[in-house]
């Protein structure tokens, strides 16, 4: 994973190069101040190296001001990096003592959304709300359900599975793919971009060719899924955990998907 530690030097050149043709309100100006004394504080703790070929200075995870760097390097960074960045940050939370009786997800959901919120606002940050969606969306992740092992045979077909379903799934969960369908523990949801009718139709159809175990009941391949994926909510842009029932309803073809949205028709139609 790429090292998302915070260079301080870097963050107060993005806020000037963010503000260098735009009116610098107050705010603007003490984000400055706190940045520079942060800057300060951490040279006067870890001093340069006459050899030090980049001389960086890296914000310690015990700082006081540590969320609101956090919240100004989220706001920085293109947003589809926040989950990266929110995942380095989440090693690396677990080896500091910067709130030693407070999780992950309860102080950066407090302390640094806030700050995001009021720190865009008061720097007018156009995609603020994309941001903070993003943040929610990773820190907000329910974790997942574990059931017995559904088994798949994908037989030959399991490579051009894989390369396919990747077109249909968040790019961040691609790692997760091969976890899903093989076992029974799965630590993230896997976020697949498309409709919950669309998702039971297919395992509905990887059920009738004989993908899946016909021990497995419909009803239990919904509630498999419920517990592990999440699904597109188109109409609000964001991900959802589908409605059980609703997935039921598809799988024992109460309801009927798109013909034309049907995704994996021509390995299993």
């Amino acid at each position: 994973m790429v090292d998302h530690r915070i260079d301080i030097l870097e963050l107060q050149q993005n806020l000037s190069k963010l503000f260098s043709r735009r009116k610098k309100t107050d705010y603007y100006l003490d984000l400055i101040k706190i940045l520079k004394s942060i800057e300060l504080d951490e040279i006067r703790k870890n001093p340069f190296q006459p050899n030090d070929e980049e001389m960086k200075v890296f914000i310690s995870s015990k700082h006081t001001s540590f969320h609101v760097v956090i919240a100004l390097y989220l706001i920085l960074n293109n947003r589809n990096k926040i989950p990266e960045i929110l995942e380095y940050q989440r090693r690396k939370f677990e080896y500091n003592n910067l709130v030693k009786k407070a999780s992950f997800s309860k102080y950066f959901s407090t302390n640094v959304l806030e700050t995001l919120k009021l720190t865009g606002r008061a720097l007018r940050i156009k995609e603020l709300d994309q941001i903070i969606l993003r943040f929610n969306e990773y820190l907000l992740k329910p974790p997942t359900e574990n059931f017995k092992m559904i088994f798949f045979d994908f037989k030959e077909k399991w490579p051009i599975v894989i390369k396919e379903l990747k077109l249909y799934i968040d790019e961040d969960d691609h790692p997760f793919i091969k976890q899903f369908f093989e076992s029974n523990s799965l630590v993230e949801r896997i976020r697949f971009k498309m409709s919950a009718k669309i998702l039971a139709d297919l395992f509905l159809r990887l059920k009738k060719h004989g993908v899946v175990d016909n021990k497995i009941s419909k009803t239990s391949i919904a509630e498999w899924l419920h517990g592990r994926v999440m699904v597109f909510q188109r109409n609000e842009n964001y991900f959802i955990i589908p409605s059980k029932v609703h997935l039921i309803n598809v799988l024992l073809n109460r309801k009927k998907a798109i013909q034309s949205k049907r995704i994996l028709i021509n390995l299993y139609p």
